[in-house]
């Protein structure tokens, strides 16, 4: 498989954002969605720099699944880090790469 390329939208997603974490928050971005996505071009959604409207719903929504659920806690939990998916899954209690495992698993659904 070829690395995938960023979409003109993800460029200006990339361009727009504040950047808190300076470059290694874009490092630690880049390294995810390399690792995580499983298309030729990188949209903006997997980018996941914003939630997007059903990603930011209760967690004690009822019409939410376990995987849906599961979802949340973790791409919340990796905005909070900034990214940083080795201190995610360390707040988790996940090794980096059962985070990825997870991940992986929100993606491909």
């Amino acid at each position: 498989m070829s690395c995938p390329e960023l979409s003109e939208q993800s460029i200006v997603k990339l361009q727009q954002h504040a950047w808190p974490g300076n470059i290694r928050e874009l490092s630690h971005l880049m390294e995810r969605v390399l690792f995580t996505c499983k298309k030729t071009i990188i949209t903006p959604l997997e980018l996941m720099l914003e939630e997007s409207e059903h990603k930011s719903a209760s967690f004690d929504d009822p019409r939410l699944t376990m995987d849906e659920i599961e979802q949340q806690a973790l791409l919340t939990r990796l905005k909070f880090h900034q990214g940083n998916a080795t201190e995610t899954a360390k707040s988790l209690g996940l090794s980096r790469s059962g985070f990825y495992r997870r991940m992986s698993k929100v993606e491909n659904e």
